[in-house]
C-alpha cells in the first residue's frame, strides 16, 4: 500500500474542518510537512488560513471571502 492516510476533523460530528492528515503506511509516499499539532487553521467564516504541510503560514481574504494573499 502506498498511502494509508488518516484524516482528523475538528468536532467530527459537527464540522467538516480538516485538522490533520497522517500516513499510517510504512511505504513513503505522503510527505507530512508538519510533525506536531494541527496542519490546518480556519477563520470564523470557515476559510483556510494555514496549511503547515505546504508551509503556508497565512492566507488573507477580501470581503467576498476570496483569497487575496498567501504567505
Amino acid at each position: 500500500m502506498i498511502d494509508d492516510l488518516v484524516y482528523d476533523y475538528e468536532n467530527t460530528d459537527k464540522s467538516n474542518k480538516l485538522q490533520k492528515v497522517t500516513d499510517s503506511s510504512t511505504t513513503l509516499g505522503f510527505n507530512d510537512g508538519n510533525k506536531t499539532g494541527n496542519d490546518y487553521a480556519y477563520d470564523v467564516n470557515g476559510n483556510l488560513t494555514k496549511d503547515l504541510n505546504k508551509g503556508i503560514t497565512g492566507i488573507t481574504y477580501n470581503f467576498l471571502n476570496l483569497p487575496t494573499e498567501v504567505l
